[in-house]
């Protein structure tokens, strides 16, 4: 009984310890199943990394393409109240600047066309991604980019329209960029800010200042643009001392000039009609202190006016002269030499009468005559010699005098016209130098003891001279078009009606409206450095209300000069006004003072 319990119980043993293999193929299945579908959610998540990352590069990658243009077509951050628009203009001013070699041979490296690359980049990283109307604009800017004329051409539009782009895909501040930017441009947005001379322009076609520089600059504008004449009197300062000549409206359609010589800080000589029949006239004051066919006169700083001109009734020169309140004294002037014209050999030089006379001996002189001197019959002879040729009447020229000059603290210099020559005296001490010849050509100024004359070719090519002349001889310097323009040709002078050159302290001083959009543009250097020197504009002409403007805004300008300054006159759609220059070449615009 006992072995038979025994037996059961082993058969139990028995089978209760053999496999189940039908559980362990289950158990190993869903072991399987487990490793399996981990092991596939590996391999997903895997992927997705792998995709993720591979949608991560391609956008950092799209999104550096994106970025690199907007820095290369901007070239660094925008300044406050600065759109793309006006960013563009100004890096196009600077870029005008390349010669036309460089614009073929390195242009990958002169902006705009350094931005081609990148255009090109972001338009392949963005053709997935973008709209057609994105597509379209950086395409756009691709063609633009093209030729070589886009350094010169408007790109407002385009350039707006793929910025736009560019902001749209990926938004994000412009980066510094390796190079300084080029500085701000006034122009007639921010012209305004300072006094103008007139808030009407005029186009500066009668305009003039003393035929004879001295130590003030004297400028008379007779505009009929403007409702009255203007009379402004610079110096060598930041203020300038202007009065509108309402008080000559009665004789405003004469047409006025500055004919005479004046102290600085003395009432201008306004002379009106025909070299003053209409009138002489005090700046300030109605009343015409005379009426004479003038050659010249003088405003002296202790308040005398003086006029030399030509009476009909006697024949000859005349004196006149005012002293205060007193009336005008006339005095008749009878040179005892042979004059040819009075009109051309006779000049009122300060205080000094100078004629070009013969004499008994048929020699050519130069003869003064000192306004203090009592005895206003006898002429003294400016011990200079002989003068070598006699004056010859060119043709253009009939209307100016034979005799000229110019003045500074040190010295008075006396021109005289001859006929292959033209002749100057230097007047140091109280004394005439012997003459020395000079060009025929040019606008005389002096500095110091020294007298220049600049001149501009009026015929192709275009050429600029300037001789330097002292008491012992001259030096003629001639700057080329290629030293001008630099070989560029979208800096170009359009014409010489464009182009103004001066002397400034012994260096040459030029200033010009460059091309079509080059913008008006000063350089100055010694006349053989001036092709080595470098432009700034001075005035961006082609923009008007925050926006690129196919038309200049310049109406016109003149420059002048004197020993230490030079004045820039700019008309404007925003009005007259005035510019002080210093040797330096650094531009400010002038305080203007209405009396």
């Amino acid at each position: 009984m006992a072995n038979s319990d025994s037996g059961a119980d082993l058969a139990g043993e028995s089978r209760d310890s053999s496999p189940d293999f039908a559980t362990l193929r289950a158990r190993s299945q869903r072991r399987f199943a487990l490793i399996g579908g981990g092991g596939l959610l590996l391999a997903l998540i895997a992927g997705g990394l792998a995709l993720w990352s591979q949608q991560r590069a391609a956008r950092r990658e799209l999104d550096g393409a994106v970025d690199s243009l907007r820095d290369c077509l901007l070239t660094g951050p925008l300044d406050e109240k600065e759109s793309v628009t006006l960013r563009f203009r100004r890096l196009q001013l600077r870029a005008l600047a390349h010669p036309d070699a460089e614009l073929v041979t390195d242009a990958v490296k002169i902006w705009p066309f350094s931005c081609r690359s990148a255009t090109g980049a972001a338009q392949a990283a963005l053709k997935d991604s973008a709209t057609e109307t994105q597509l379209a604009t950086l395409s756009a800017l691709g063609k633009f980019l093209g030729p070589q004329s886009a350094v010169s051409r408007d790109a407002s539009a385009i350039a707006e329209a793929a910025l736009r782009t560019l902001n749209e895909v990926h938004d994000a501040p412009v980066r510094k960029g390796s190079e300084p930017l080029p500085p701000s441009v006034p122009n007639v947005d921010s012209i305004v800010a300072s006094t103008p001379l007139s808030q009407k322009g005029a186009s500066f076609s009668r305009t003039y200042t003393e035929d004879n520089p001295g130590l003030s600059l004297p400028v008379l504008i007779d505009d009929q643009d403007l409702p009255a004449p203007i009379v402004c009197s610079f110096r060598d300062s930041l203020e300038a001392q202007c009065r509108t000549l309402s008080e000559l409206a009665a004789v405003h359609g004469h047409g006025l000039r500055l004919l005479g010589t004046s102290d600085p800080d003395a009432p201008n000589l306004i002379f009106a009609g025909n070299r003053g029949s209409e009138g002489i006239f005090v700046a300030g004051s109605a009343t015409p202190i005379d009426h004479l066919y003038s050659y010249g006169g003088y405003s002296a700083k202790d308040g005398s006016l003086s006029v030399l001109g030509y009476e009909e009734a006697e024949h000859g020169m005349v004196l006149a002269q005012k002293a205060g309140a007193n009336a005008v004294v006339r005095t008749s002037l009878k040179p005892n030499f042979r004059v040819g014209n009075y009109f051309y050999g006779s000049q009122l030089l300060w205080d000094q009468v100078l004629v070009r006379g013969v004499t008994p001996d048929n020699e050519r002189r130069l003869f003064t005559l000192p306004l203090d001197k009592k005895d206003k019959s006898s002429f003294e002879l400016a011990d200079i010699g002989e003068l070598a040729e006699p004056g010859l009447i060119r043709p253009g020229q009939q209307a100016e005098p034979h005799l000229t000059g110019c003045r500074t603290e040190q010295a008075t210099v006396v021109r005289v016209r001859g006929y292959d020559h033209d002749f100057l005296t230097f007047r140091i001490n109280g004394k005439f130098s012997m003459p020395v010849p000079s060009s025929t050509e040019g606008v005389l100024s002096c500095y110091g003891s020294t007298a220049t004359l600049v001149w501009a070719t009026r015929a192709a090519p275009l050429r600029v001279a300037h001789e330097t002349c002292t008491s012992a001889g001259c030096q003629l310097a001639v700057v080329t078009e290629k030293e001008l323009d630099h070989e560029t040709t979208e800096l170009r002078a359009k014409d010489n009606a464009s182009l103004a050159a001066v002397d400034l302290a012994g260096r040459l001083l030029v200033v010009w409206l460059a091309g079509e959009r080059g913008g008006l543009r000063l350089r100055m250097a010694s006349p053989e450095a001036f092709g080595h020197a470098t432009d700034t504009v001075i005035f961006d002409d082609h923009v008007s209300n925050a926006k690129v403007v196919e038309a200049s805004t310049i109406l016109g300008f003149r420059l002048y000069s004197r020993a230490s300054f030079a004045v820039l006159l700019l008309s404007t759609l925003a009005g007259v006004h005035a510019f002080h220059i210093d040797p330096s070449g650094t531009i400010a615009p002038f305080e203007i003072k209405m009396q």
